[in-house]
């Protein structure tokens, strides 16, 4: 939930009148955010506590220790989650959600208790097959010239398993990075992921079958393609309450502070305090279906010129000397690089 806050924070800046959102950066707000797939786990629940703002755009969480934290299916059938750090509470790597069951999360804190409502996990929508394309994106430099620099998108194909069926899609990408010095570690892997859902969809009011061309995501054509790039498609089917509240998150998160944007709004989780229905709690419980489907991408794949490896480059002015980065000498020196080849690698 720390994006709500951001993009709330972005939003009220870019406005030109306030707007009361209906609640007070003086106040503290329990954050209780997490869900769980068909796949087993473990899967994690997050619970921290909004202290008040510090300026008008940062808001600092403090992570909740020693809370009890259980998931109750509809046959009575209770999980326990322990803790695993500060605000991390993570279910048994055995467990799974079921197709067709309903979960509830239970969280006491301090001796109030906490219930989301009940998720039941849908039939699950599929991958008719995953893709990508050569694009483009306009920049400007720091002169104020036009770039027009390459992308890859990346896009899929989805069968809905039913009229009604309620989507989202995220991803996380994998890129392999090698030291142009040749210095060991000689090559290194560096992942990263999309914070939330990069698209909620549905085929409400629509037939059931295939819808074509839902965007995944679209990255510069960047060093990260150097070698090969690793992208992971991650398509979780959800039910209505779910994609209405991934859905607010999403036009809130793209506003632009534009007069003809939604306006901003305080947007309702599914978890209550038991004993003060009005308490305001952040975040949501979710239970989802999961299908993912991995793409390659290689330089050969996308017509534009090779990335420009910031190791590689050379500045001639008289008196200027270049400054490499350790990385260009050892690459797991990289932020988040490791040196282990992923098992679904291909090289």
């Amino acid at each position: 939930m720390r994006q709500y806050f951001k993009y709330i924070s972005l939003i009220i800046l870019g406005c030109q009148e306030p707007i009361e959102l209906g609640f007070q950066s003086d106040e503290e707000y329990l954050v209780i955010d997490g869900f769980i797939t068909d796949d087993f786990g473990p899967h994690t629940i997050k619970i921290s506590k909004s202290e008040p703002f510090t300026n008008d755009e940062v808001v600092i969480f403090e992570k909740v220790q020693n809370a009890v934290v259980t998931i109750t299916d509809d046959l009575g059938n209770a999980t326990s989650l322990t803790m695993s750090g500060p605000g991390n509470y993570l279910t048994p790597s055995v467990f799974s959600g079921q197709i067709g069951r309903s979960y509830t999360l239970n969280v006491e804190v301090n001796g109030e208790t906490y219930v989301s409502t009940p998720q039941q996990i849908p039939a699950k929508s599929s991958f008719d097959s995953v893709y990508f394309e050569q694009g483009e994106r306009e920049t400007f430099n720091t002169d104020g010239e036009l770039l027009v620099s390459p992308t890859v998108k990346f896009l899929c194909d989805v069968d809905y398993a039913s009229q009604n069926s309620y989507i989202g899609i995220t991803w996380e990408g994998t890129y392999e990075y090698k030291t142009v010095f040749r210095l060991r570690p000689y090559n290194c892997y560096i992942d990263e992921a999309y914070e939330g859902f990069s698209s909620i969809v549905t085929n409400e009011d629509v037939n059931e079958g295939l819808a074509n061309e839902l965007t995944v995501g679209e990255l510069l054509f960047d060093i990260r393609f150097k070698v090969a790039y690793s992208l992971n498609t991650i398509l979780y089917s959800m039910n209505e309450e779910a994609h209405n509240f991934h859905f607010q998150i999403n036009q809130q998160r793209s506003s632009r502070g534009s007069v003809f944007d939604p306006q901003p709004f305080q947007i309702s989780g599914n978890i209550r305090n038991v004993n003060d229905p009005d308490q305001t709690i952040l975040g949501y419980f979710g239970a989802y279906g999961r299908e993912e489907s991995r793409v390659f991408v290689y330089p050969s794949n996308i017509n534009a010129p090779a990335p420009i490896d910031f190791c590689t480059y050379r500045d001639d002015t008289p008196g200027n000397k270049v400054v490499k980065p350790l990385y260009c000498y050892d690459c797991a020196d990289f932020l988040g690089a490791y040196t282990e080849q992923p098992p679904y690698w291909i090289n």
